[in-house]
């Protein structure tokens, strides 16, 4: 918003645009109104009278085109016109932007488009960018949390299209994660793998495990990890560091020492691996070591959290 301007005041100066015929500003303050609130019901039917009577003024429409909310209302007309992926993939694209946002609630009123015809090539990229925008920590923000969960719902009608697909998985998993699901997501993840063991769905099991504390089946899955794919830098220090939090710094610090065999300028393996053999086997030169390791401009709060970790 800007200034002083209310939501109100956007969805007067569109009403006052479409009685003098301007069409596609009234869109676009509209638009503006419903970004505050984008499940205003009184809004949204006027918006979608226009959408049906003057669809042309917002698809022509090039001064504001790329305003998220005018965006949304695209989507809207996609979706009106049952055209299932257009639809998906501008909406998608907006929550990426703004994922506190709740725009992703219109999808309840969209539970009768065609979700299995939906071409994923076009809306997978706008999903991920939408899982990766949204972040860990939802709980805090209402308009995210809700996103989250109707996202988490358009997954699983895309699963049932789709079924095994990898990516889909992932980001199904992700997002019951982020929900705190966490044994909805350890079923999705462990089921996956059952069905087609892959590195990828292994990691992603293994990180579900460690999210919900249960570090003996995380590592039991970073190893299969290894097993699938041994030339991945990041399972090694991912196995590194579990072993760190579970004081077994001798298995820490072949995880880390593999990780540099495969990446010799890892900047994470080098230093949590100067700190693991500080733990592991004293000397006042690795000690000296890793406290300059521990105060690195970079990674320092990292490695402190980490290593804070396992004496607690």
């Amino acid at each position: 918003m800007d200034g002083h301007l209310t939501a109100d005041h956007y969805e007067v100066a569109a009403l006052d645009l479409a009685k003098k015929g301007n069409y596609p500003l009234a869109f676009v303050q509209m638009a503006t109104a419903l970004s505050s609130n984008p499940l205003d019901t009184k809004r949204l039917r006027i918006a979608d009278s226009w959408l049906t009577s003057h669809a042309d003024a917002l698809m022509n429409l090039s001064e504001h085109a790329d305003f998220f909310g005018v965006i949304a209302l695209r989507a809207r007309l996609h979706a009106h016109r049952r055209q299932v992926s257009q639809a998906l993939a501008l909406l998608l694209q907006v929550v990426a932007f703004r994922p506190d946002v709740p725009y992703l609630a219109w999808l309840g009123a969209w539970q009768d488009l065609a979700w299995g015809e939906c071409n994923l090539d076009e809306v997978g990229p706008s999903l991920a960018a939408f899982v990766q925008a949204l972040g860990p920590s939802i709980s805090a923000t209402p308009g995210r949390r809700v996103n989250a969960q109707h996202a988490s719902v358009l997954v699983r009608q895309l699963l049932s299209a789709h079924r095994g697909h990898e990516q889909l998985t992932v980001l199904g998993i992700t997002l019951l994660r982020r929900l705190d699901e966490e044994e909805a997501a350890l079923k999705m993840a462990v089921s996956q793998f059952e069905a087609v063991p892959s590195w990828r769905i292994a990691v992603t099991a293994a990180n579900a495990y460690r999210g919900a504390g249960r570090l003996d089946e995380a590592l039991s899955y970073y190893q299969r990890a290894v097993q699938l794919e041994p030339q991945h830098v990041t399972t090694y220090l991912d196995l590194g560091d579990l072993h760190v939090t579970q004081r077994r710094y001798d298995k820490a610090l072949e995880a880390y020492s593999a990780a540099l065999q495969l990446e010799p300028a890892n900047l994470w393996a080098r230093a949590a691996g100067c700190i693991t053999l500080a733990r592991w086997k004293p000397t006042p030169e690795s000690q000296r070591e890793a406290r300059a390791w521990e105060n690195h401009e970079q990674i320092g709060q990292r490695l402190r959290a980490l290593f804070e970790l396992e004496v607690r």
